[in-house]
């Protein structure tokens, strides 16, 4: 089940005006919890949940609730506590041990979709954009059923506000709104179609990425083997440089195993904004085509990670993908790549 937001709006739009939608947006969260607030799910009137929101632990009951939003066309904010003995979360076996508010709003075309359309569109585009929900409990009945804010920058919010990658609730003319940016999918580009690209591609997409397959060799890059690729491309980097789809791309991995066609994908990434490219081989090797396309590694807006991937002891392509893919991630995400309980670090003995 694909739970990226654009993986869940891609199956709501085409059936938008076909069944009832409810959409349950996490609003807030106390201690633990699966998903903070700003993750959601939409359910239709077929049962069909799309999204992720516990671990599988309370969808069953916001099915059930959202039945009621679907009936009564009116808003509801639903509260779990897993530390309370008597609630629901706690029977359900919810094991986070916090507290979770979910807000379960009708989606319809009278509310103008709460706006989800426009979201669709922006990250069809691959554009971000900021969605702010309203969530003042006492206008639930009214606020909570009207269209949300979107807008692609902070500037056109009517109110000022600092944003990061986390969810942020202001208060807007006496009423408070659950702000946060909604990204599009990562779009991963991999130069080089060989079998160990295979398992690189199949895991990026399980992960919900957009993933571009770049080799211009008849016998590589084909769809049998890339059944999982968003896209297929047969055709060196060096005639890439006009493809429109070019400036979505947010990471590289450069994997040909041949140096010409290595050298065009660097010369041809080395001055666009990535959060990521990576190059296989040793160190040796990537200086070798630095020194062929003519270039210094300072020349380049984004440091080329190579050799790539993290230290994480595999030698298998599947392996290799793994370690590619989890500094790619965390480049993305700007995050650390350190082991979160700290078991892993070089006090212990563990090096790069």
């Amino acid at each position: 089940m694909a739970t990226h937001t654009q993986d869940i709006l891609q199956a709501w739009y085409p059936h938008r005006d076909r069944h009832q939608w409810v959409l349950g947006t996490v609003v807030a969260t106390l201690g633990s919890s699966y998903r903070k607030a700003g993750a959601l799910l939409l359910i239709n009137d077929m049962a069909q949940l799309f999204g992720l929101i516990s671990g599988g632990c309370l969808e069953a009951d916001l099915m059930r609730r959202s039945k009621r939003v679907m009936a009564t066309g009116v808003a509801e904010l639903v509260s779990y506590d897993s530390r309370d003995e008597d609630d629901v979360a706690f029977q359900l076996g919810l094991g986070c041990g916090g507290k979770i508010d979910i807000l379960l709003q009708p989606v319809t075309a009278e509310n103008h979709y709460l706006q989800l359309d426009q979201i669709y569109q922006s990250l069809s585009a691959h554009q971000p954009m900021v969605y702010c929900s309203p969530i003042t409990p006492s206008e639930l009945t009214a606020a909570g059923n009207q269209a949300c804010l979107v807008a692609p920058t902070l500037a056109q919010l009517p109110f000022a506000i600092e944003l990061g990658d986390k969810a942020t609730v202001v208060t807007y003319r006496g009423q408070q709104w659950l702000c946060r940016w909604i990204r599009p999918q990562p779009h991963l580009a991999v130069f080089g179609g060989g079998l160990d690209a295979q398992p690189l591609v199949a895991m990026a997409a399980n992960l919900g990425w957009q993933v571009s397959v770049i080799d211009p060799r008849p016998s590589y890059g084909r769809s049998v083997d890339f059944p999982a690729a968003s896209r297929l491309v047969n055709c060196s980097a060096a005639g890439l440089e006009q493809q429109p789809w070019l400036e979505s791309v947010d990471a590289v991995v450069i994997m040909h195993h041949h140096i010409d066609l290595d050298v065009e994908a660097i010369q041809l990434w080395h001055n666009k904004p990535l959060s990521y490219w990576a190059v296989l081989g040793p160190e040796h090797r990537k200086q070798r085509l630095f020194d062929t396309a003519g270039l210094q590694p300072e020349q380049c807006l984004q440091p080329l990670a190579g050799p790539a991937g993290l230290s994480l002891g595999g030698e298998l392509p599947e392996g290799v993908a793994l370690s590619i893919l989890a500094e790619c991630h965390a480049a993305l995400h700007g995050a650390s790549a350190r082991s979160i309980s700290g078991i892993l670090n070089d006090t212990a003995g563990i090096t790069s």
